[in-house]
C-alpha cells in the first residue's frame, strides 16, 4: 500500500537514531533515501551494505516495510493488499507443490532479495531458480538473475514501474517474467525471446521450458468467496 508523510517521519526518525546523514523523499507513495557528498557536491551511490544497516534499524523499531536498492537509491514500500498477497501465496503455493517434489529448484516470495549483475538489490513478489543454478541457498541475498519472476500489482501499483522492472530482469538473463493483475483478471506473461502472452480466465498458465508438465488455471490465482 502506499506510504504516507507519517512513515516519512518515522524512517527520518530511524535515520537520525542510526546517524544515517541521508536525503529522504515521498513520491508516489514510496519511500526514496539518496546520500549526498558534500565532498564533491554530487549524489553518492548507497550500497547493499547501506540497506542492509537500514533493515536492521528497521527490524529494532518494528517498522515493517519491504526495500530495494535501485540506481544507488533506497526505495522502501508499503506492504500489500490483502488480496494481492493472497494471489501471491496461492501462486507460491502451486508452484511448490510442483517443485518441491521434484526437486526441480527454489521457490520464493518478495522477502528473497536478488544482487543483480547491474548493482541493483531487487525482490519480485514470486521467484523461481532453477537447481541447477543454485545448489545451495546462501545465507545473504542471492547474486543470481531468477529463471522466473513474477510481480502481482496491489491496489496502489502504477503498471508503468511493474513492465520496468520485469523488462528489466529480461535484460539480465530471467527467462520468464509475469504480471499478474487482480482487477482486471489478467496474467501477462513475457519471455526474454520477445514473446509475449495475455491470459485470461479459461487459459492456463504453462512454463515448458522452465517447469515441463506444470499447469496452472487462470482461475485459480484468483481468491474464492466463501459462502456461495
Amino acid at each position: 500500500m502506499s506510504l504516507t508523510v507519517e512513515d516519512l517521519e518515522k524512517l527520518q526518525t530511524q535515520l537520525e537514531e542510526a546517524h544515517l546523514p541521508w536525503q529522504t523523499e515521498l513520491t508516489d507513495g514510496t519511500l526514496i533515501l539518496k546520500q549526498w557528498a558534500d565532498y564533491n557536491s554530487s549524489w553518492e551511490p548507497l550500497t547493499v551494505e547501506d540497506l542492509q544497516t537500514l533493515q536492521t534499524h528497521l527490524c529494532k523499531a518494528h517498522l515493517d516495510y519491504q526495500s530495494e536498492l535501485i540506481d544507488g537509491k533506497i526505495i522502501i514500500m508499503g506492504l500489500s493488499d490483502y488480496l494481492s498477497e493472497e494471489v501471491i501465496a496461492r501462486l507460491l503455493f502451486f508452484l511448490q507443490s510442483w517443485v518441491l517434489p521434484r526437486a526441480l529448484g527454489r521457490v520464493t516470495g518478495s522477502s528473497a532479495g536478488f544482487r543483480l549483475p547491474n548493482g541493483y538489490l531487487r525482490g519480485p513478489d514470486v521467484s523461481f531458480v532453477s537447481a541447477a543454478r543454485l545448489r545451495r541457498s546462501p545465507r545473504s541475498f542471492a547474486a543470481i538473475v531468477p529463471d522466473l519472476m513474477v510481480d502481482v500489482k496491489s491496489a496502489s501499483d502504477r503498471l508503468d514501474p511493474l513492465e520496468e522492472k520485469i523488462q528489466l530482469f529480461l535484460e539480465l538473463g530471467t527467462q520468464v517474467g509475469i504480471l499478474i493483475d487482480p482487477d482486471q483478471k489478467t496474467v501477462t506473461v513475457q519471455h526474454a525471446i520477445g514473446k509475449t502472452t495475455v491470459l485470461k480466465d479459461g487459459d492456463s498458465l504453462t512454463l515448458p521450458d522452465l517447469l515441463p508438465g506444470w499447469e496452472l488455471p487462470i482461475v485459480d490465482l484468483w481468491p474464492p468467496v466463501f459462502g456461495l
